[in-house]
């Protein structure tokens, strides 16, 4: 089955080592994932370290020969995409139109047909200052899903809010805002047939096949996170999806 491509922007910040982690856990689960760093994100995170990750180059120049239109192939390529962590600077950019680099100029060329998330990580004085706030606020209105941050012991020693949300809630939360984003999409409903078939030649003989039913199964499942409506017929098989086994099979 097709991949589903989250494209992950970094911007800069002290937090910007933890995304490591989310997108190392997101690409062991299988999604295809590309990174677009900030020139200032590299302050506290090497490329080398997010490419060995994902396999691809991160991208980061919108200047770059040969990648002048990134900043629209990217957005129309994404299923998703993420911003983490949000930077104070990059959020009030983005509220106020400024497309000063890739990140930011992607931003601008978001069609707002695919969620965009952003989980800011700042200083508690920066997190609280009106004029984060209002931005904040404005991405919101314009459809902008903002996670909530963490409140405890920061970088620079203060205590209070503005910590990067602990990266096991940003994957539970983007996994979610996936599952809703596909059920959006996918109408109506789903025959899958699944297992090995019997052509009778008579009352005795039959020709057959060594299906197991495993491929359906899994794509039966895959389904079953999106769609209610799922029809599976089973003969003769050997795996069975498990999620939805205890809902009727014919």
């Amino acid at each position: 089955m097709l991949k589903s491509k989250i494209l992950f922007n970094i911007s800069g910040s002290v937090a910007a080592y933890k995304s490591a982690y989310l997108v190392s856990k997101l690409v062991q689960n299988d999604y295809d994932v590309q990174v677009v760093m900030t020139e200032a994100s590299q302050k506290f995170i090497g490329k080398a370290t997010l490419e060995g990750l994902t396999g691809k180059p991160v991208l980061i120049d919108h200047f770059e020969d040969g990648k002048m239109m990134n900043h629209i192939n990217l957005m129309k390529w994404a299923d998703i995409i993420i911003l983490c962590p949000a930077s104070a600077n990059t959020i009030s950019k983005m509220a106020n139109g400024i497309a000063d680099n890739l990140v930011t100029s992607l931003f601008l060329a978001h069609t707002w047909d695919k969620p965009y998330l952003i989980v800011p990580a700042m200083n508690t004085a920066m997190f609280n200052h009106p004029s984060t706030q209002e931005s904040l606020t404005k991405l919101k209105n314009w459809g902008v899903e903002i996670l909530p941050t963490d409140e405890g012991y920061l970088a620079c020693g203060d205590t209070g809010k503005g910590k990067l949300l602990d990266p096991e809630k940003i994957y539970d939360l983007l996994i979610n805002y996936f599952q809703v984003n596909n059920k959006k999409k996918v109408k109506g409903n789903i025959l899958i047939t699944s297992g090995a078939t019997r052509e009778y030649l008579d009352g005795v003989r039959f020709i057959s096949n060594m299906s197991t039913g495993k491929t359906a199964s899994t794509i039966a499942s895959s389904f079953w996170i999106v769609i209610i409506m799922l029809l599976m017929c089973m003969v003769l098989i050997q795996y069975y999806p498990m999620d939805i086994l205890k809902y009727s099979i014919l």
